[in-house]
């Protein structure tokens, strides 16, 4: 019985000792020091196969050079201990306390930790002592990639200020000085706030490029692009990010083969060219945010900025009577090009008009999107004679001039030519005596019984259709007391988070109601609303106060009325 608690103790004491030499060690040269003082910190793999070392972030503290390596074997009485050290030189350009997270290495799939280490920068260099010099200038010229480039993350705006709705660009670029291998961890880029955001590149390629940053000449690196359209006046958000960058140094020709056994065999142990490894803090946006004005707002204003041309085209200047004729008008320019989706079109009277087709070809590629839209409408004169296309208007507000701007198109003169009446009747009669001769065994009798079927096919398909729009848009009482209450809350908000709110509540009944979910690209909703048995009085209401909405999302003056809207929406509730 002794024998086995010895032999127990004795197999405790051996994982003991084995868990207490495999360690992965931390210390620091100093528990205080001076601003600008260099301290050491020495991370130590103690008895472990493995020579990776995974270092964390050291934060603010600055980094004077590459960690440098040692390696050691001890013997006493038998028993072997072999130690791996990275030595680190940092220093810190402010007082306070500063906390070291722990390092660890990864030894059978389990990973070690080292303690972590603290150590308080006082709030005065140390007498006597001056701050040290750039790595640059204590080594050669050679060597300077050595103490790892200067790199500094910064957020870039197109524009100094906008007003609410223009599109603006926001990127995200590194500044470096050096040549090497970049890589990057720890990615926390924050997107700006208050306003719709469209990614536009992403950091997929490393192409670098030559241009200036404080007085400098550096390489620039663009690793994010955004599109950003506020959506509030007052102030566009971009807050600080944080990124952390890899460096790693071009290697020399002449190294590339090692020169001696000892470099074959140990080159890699002695090697002090290890990545560089920085957390760099980027700065912070706020650009000034504007309201389009309030007054002055011309006629069909339907939220385009930027600046455009406007023109219109025919393919004909003849058409006959009953044929259709493309009318195209084209909007080109740059700014929130994306959102413009609806102009207003007036024609002569006794027109059919279908359409408009919409053709967008816009390049988002540029900093701000360009390109250009045509609305391609279907004209079918039903009046023989010249008659004169009067000029059509669109209307846009111009970042650049501060102002609204109207454009005119050319009038256009059509000439509406008679129809091929004859021809037409020669037509119809051939086809009827052709089709005479292919039914010879068709009499009356049969003639009628066909027109009955069709007659009965016909009405029942009518009722089918009718008794499905009406489950599709059947709700229940407890349905409209929800959308009841949703828009009697609306009353007690201020009045522009009213007005946005009224927007949405607008949509979110369209598309529940109506089962209309683009309310915001349809060209023609007045025609969607009575095709799905919406009566003429609540599609004026409906779009009356969805212009009233979309109107004061620009112009913010024009929320004084909201509550008048909100009394008016409540009737849309209790369809």
């Amino acid at each position: 019985m002794k024998l086995r608690i010895l032999l127990l103790v004795c197999i405790f004491l051996a994982q003991s000792l084995i868990s207490a030499a495999q360690q992965v060690l931390a210390e620091i040269s100093a528990e205080t020091a001076a601003i600008d003082e260099p301290f050491s910190v020495v991370f130590t793999l103690r008895n472990l196969k493995t020579k990776k070392l995974y270092v964390p972030d050291f934060g603010t503290l600055n980094q004077l050079s590459p960690p440098s390596q040692s390696m050691s074997n001890t013997n006493v009485n038998g028993r072997i201990t072999s130690e791996y050290a990275f030595i680190y030189t940092l220093s810190a350009s402010r007082a306070g306390t500063y906390t070291i997270p722990a390092a660890y290495a990864v030894e059978n799939g389990k990973k070690i930790y080292s303690k972590t280490l603290q150590i308080r920068i006082s709030g005065s260099r140390k007498p006597g002592s001056a701050a040290p010099q750039p790595a640059e200038k204590e080594r050669p010229a050679a060597a300077q990639n050595e103490a790892g480039p200067e790199m500094y993350l910064v957020v870039e705006s197109s524009h100094d200020k906008v007003y609410l709705g223009q599109p603006v660009e926001i990127s995200y670029c590194l500044y470096a000085t050096g040549a090497g291998i970049y890589s990057f961890f720890n990615k926390d880029i924050q997107p700006p706030q208050n306003a719709l955001v469209k990614l536009k590149k992403r950091m997929d390629e490393k192409k670098f490029e030559q241009a200036s940053y404080r007085g400098k000449r550096m390489q620039k690196l663009v690793l994010l692009k955004f599109i950003v359209q506020p959506v509030e006046v007052g102030t566009l958000k971009i807050p600080a990010s944080m990124l952390g960058v890899q460096f790693e140094p071009d290697k020399p020709a002449d190294q590339s083969e090692p020169q001696d056994l000892m470099s074959m065999f140990f080159g890699g142990l002695w090697d002090d060219k290890q990545p560089l490894r920085r957390v760099l803090k980027g700065n912070s946006l706020s650009l000034p945010v504007l309201s389009l004005p309030g007054t002055g707002i011309p006629e069909g204003f339907k939220g385009a900025i930027g600046t455009y041309s406007f023109s219109a085209s025919m393919p004909d200047a003849d058409v006959k009577e009953g044929r259709s004729i493309a009318y195209t008008l084209k909007v080109k320019g740059q700014g929130n090009i994306n959102l413009v989706s609806e102009l207003p079109l007036k024609l002569p009277a006794g027109w059919e008009v279908f359409g408009p087709q919409l053709h967008r070809n816009v390049d988002d590629s540029t900093t701000i999107p360009a390109g250009e839209i045509d609305f391609v409408y279907s004209l079918i004169p039903r009046k023989q004679g010249p008659v004169y296309i009067e000029p059509q208007r669109f209307v846009f507000f111009d970042p650049e001039k501060a102002a609204y701007q109207v454009l005119y198109t050319d009038s256009i003169k059509l000439n509406v030519l008679a129809p091929d009446t004859q021809n037409v009747v020669e037509d119809i009669q051939t086809s009827a005596a052709e089709k005479r001769k292919n039914l010879p065994g068709l009499t009356l009798p049969v003639l009628f019984g066909i027109l009955v079927s069709l007659a009965a096919a016909a009405g029942l398909l009518w009722l089918i259709l009718r008794i499905r729009r009406q489950r599709q848009h059947k709700i229940t009482r407890t349905g409209r007391a929800e959308f009841r209450a949703k828009i009697v809350a609306l009353r007690q908000l201020p009045q522009e988070e009213a007005c946005r709110e009224l927007e949405k509540w607008l949509v979110l009944w369209a598309k529940e109601r109506m089962g209309i979910n683009d309310v915001y690209t349809n060209a023609d909703l007045r025609r969607r609303f009575l095709e799905q048995g919406l009566d003429e009085q609540r599609t004026t209401l409906w779009l009356e106060l969805w212009k009233a909405s979309v109107d004061a999302r620009y112009a913010p003056a024009k929320a004084a009325d909201v509550q008048q809207w909100i009394e008016k929406a409540i009737q849309l509730s209790d369809y």
